[in-house]
């Protein structure tokens, strides 16, 4: 696995729950499990992290960019807070219908990063919970990991847009990143039967939840 200098995050579903259909206030923001963390271990191994997020409710009507700005403020004065660093925040305020080029699943806003940041994308993975998110990445030439928290389990089942890895969340993601070795083992352990337990464990799913290979498997 390359060495990674710059990781694209995903903003809702990745680094913060999702609160009904969009995260609009401080008051409905909420980091995820282990994610200040993560981003306190990226800074100290000099990975430089820059969030790269859809936001239509600025288009639609929902809320100003003042306020998205705001929002964003607090959030990296968290993250600063807890030990980490953002370096920048990219979202794409149009409504889907607007045909602009920053909206993911098109690689504008990952662009735009690289500009501003001077990343260079040889180096740069991409983690996010949505085939949106994937096919951005791919577009842009850059590696993804898909986690299984927002949107990400309904991703994977669908099998949307496969990612170059899979992770459990942001946490076990940027371990894989960190720790090639043990992230390939952790890695070829998903598709063991214990480790798949493990998944559907952690993200508290009904036994009767079938992953896709689980399907391949009946058909024999």
């Amino acid at each position: 696995m390359a060495v990674v200098r710059t990781l694209f995050l995903d903003r809702d579903g990745v680094i913060n729950r999702n609160r009904g259909r969009y995260v609009l206030t401080w008051d409905n923001f909420e980091f995820l499990p282990g994610v200040l963390t993560a981003l306190r271990q990226l800074r100290e191994a000099r990975v430089q992290v820059a969030v790269v997020t859809n936001q239509s409710p600025v288009g639609r009507g929902l809320v100003r960019r003042e306020e998205l700005d705001i929002l964003h403020a607090r959030m990296k004065a968290s993250v600063v807070a807890a030990g980490g660093e953002i370096s920048g925040v990219f979202y794409c305020p149009h409504h889907p219908s607007d045909g602009c080029d920053c909206r993911k699943p098109l690689p504008g806003l990952l662009k735009q990063a690289a500009s501003t940041l001077g990343i260079d994308l040889g180096t740069a993975h991409l983690i996010g919970d949505h085939g949106r998110d994937i096919s951005a990445a791919r577009a842009a030439g850059v590696p993804a990991t898909l986690v299984l928290t927002g949107h990400g389990l309904a991703t994977f089942l669908k099998g949307d847009a496969p990612p170059s890895q899979l992770a459990v969340d942001l946490p076990h993601a940027v371990d894989d990143l960190l720790q090639p070795v043990a992230g390939e083992r952790r890695r070829a352990a998903y598709w063991t039967g214990a480790a798949r337990a493990t998944v559907r464990q952690s993200l508290g799913l009904l036994t009767r939840v079938r992953l896709p290979a689980d399907r391949a498997t009946d058909r024999g």
